[in-house]
């Protein structure tokens, strides 16, 4: 549970007012990746972390695949790296970070059956019935080439996010 509302609340409002202008420049990015990828212009990896997580996650590599094709960016972010790379022009390299949200559906059978388990809070909360995913991705402006550094499912901490997992509400 969050232990600085007032904090959070604040934090929360900065970053809503950021990604009004932000979040649409992400979502022409993936849009502009996703016409690369489909024309085999453009690639993505995953970090060993994130094949970690997918595992830890119960995602599979499709449904990763599937929520790249499909998902929506909620966050933008690009920053200047400072762990001493550095270009011949005498600056650090820049990295656009994204990240991107998508409902998956619940699938038949099985598997089925043990992710009810987990996402049955959420149901409650959202009245959905998909399983959230959120993808860290990772690339140096304007490459097609990216790097998803991790999944997570934003339901394991719905605290942190608003009813429908798209806005931070807490950073504790």
């Amino acid at each position: 549970m969050c232990r600085n509302p007032d904090q959070c609340a604040a934090q929360a409002q900065s970053l809503a007012n950021a990604m009004q202008q932000w979040a649409p420049v992400g979502q022409a990015e993936l849009m502009k990746w996703r016409a690369a990828y489909k024309a085999y212009e453009g690639d993505v990896v995953m970090k060993h972390h994130g094949y970690v997580r997918c595992e830890d996650r119960e995602f599979t590599p499709a449904e990763i695949m599937e929520a790249m094709m499909n998902g929506k960016v909620i966050e933008r972010f690009q920053r200047r790296w400072q762990r001493g790379v550095v270009y011949k022009t005498g600056r650090p390299p820049v990295e656009v970070n994204l990240l991107i949200s998508y409902e998956l559906p619940i699938a038949e059978g099985e598997q089925a059956e043990r992710r009810n388990h987990r996402q049955s809070r959420s149901r409650k909360r959202t009245g959905s019935s998909g399983r959230y995913v959120h993808i860290s991705v990772v690339f140096p402006p304007g490459s097609m080439n990216w790097t998803i550094t991790t999944v997570y499912r934003p339901t394991d901490k719905e605290w942190r996010w608003n009813n429908d997992y798209t806005s931070r509400q807490c950073w504790c």
